[in-house]
């Protein structure tokens, strides 16, 4: 037996490009770093359901209306998929991975089941076999937009255009918020590896920055002294039919 979802599949093509593999680092320390990157977060209020990826470079949220519920806030690892999903994708949870979730969502888990930053159990999504991955701070990871907004320190739009973004992120959000890429438009496949287009793409989305400022992290100096560093950070918003899209993108790591 299995618990299943039905997914909005076009939601999860149009946020996988966009997604920097933690399984593709050399070293196990990068990878354990990076490890929430290889994820897609499902969390639900009413009959929203929001879509979202945090990796090193930006964070993307799409919210979908559905009469689906899932049981618990969910992390589903992407990187063992490989087909492109439907535009109804069921997610087939096993009973007994089921019966995990409730557990440790349980409040009155017992104490000798430990909390763990990180275990999987196998799950089906589409065609493929893939894992839930139990991030003890799952809320943390779905919140990182919400919070990096609040404490963001506001400038000028216009002042984000001084500041040199990565060309190859900038060209994948824009792909995330055009009409066209919820419609599979051949010819934007086609150009997809031209590097002119590329650039054309990039700098025209920076002209759509909805929100810019700096928000302030702890670091360390030349000298090793404790010091605070302006990460700037653009936010871009959309909505395609009913779909909300937001995008954060950071000229540092965004955790």
């Amino acid at each position: 037996m299995s618990h299943t979802i039905t997914l909005n599949g076009k939601i999860i093509n149009i946020l996988r490009p966009n997604i920097h593999f933690a399984a593709l680092e050399k070293y196990k320390a990068d990878r354990e770093e990076l490890k929430f990157a290889d994820c897609l977060f499902l969390t639900q209020n009413k009959n929203v359901l929001t879509y979202q990826i945090a990796t090193n470079s930006c964070i993307i949220r799409i919210t979908d209306l559905t009469d689906q519920q899932i049981p618990y806030p969910l992390a589903i690892n992407l990187y063992p998929l490989k087909h492109e999903l439907s535009d109804s994708t069921v997610l087939e949870i096993p009973d007994c991975t089921f019966g995990v979730l409730q557990t440790r969502n349980d409040p009155q888990r017992p104490r000798y089941i430990k909390n763990s930053d990180l275990q999987t159990n196998v799950v089906k999504l589409g065609n493929d076999k893939t894992n839930l991955v139990y991030f003890e701070k799952i809320q943390y990871y779905t919140s990182m937009l919400d919070h990096s907004i609040k404490t963001m320190k506001p400038d000028i739009p216009e002042n984000a255009l001084n500041y040199g973004w990565n060309s190859d992120v900038l060209y994948k959000i824009a792909r995330t918020l055009e009409f066209t890429n919820w419609t599979r438009n051949p010819f934007l496949y086609a150009l997809s590896e031209n590097e002119i287009h590329k650039e054309i793409t990039a700098n025209k989305l920076l002209q759509n920055i909805h929100q810019f400022g700096y928000v302030y992290r702890k670091g360390i100096d030349k000298e090793y002294h404790s010091t605070k560093v302006a990460i700037p950070v653009a936010i871009f918003e959309k909505e395609i039919n009913k779909h909300k899209i937001t995008v954060l993108l950071t000229g540092a790591k965004t955790y």
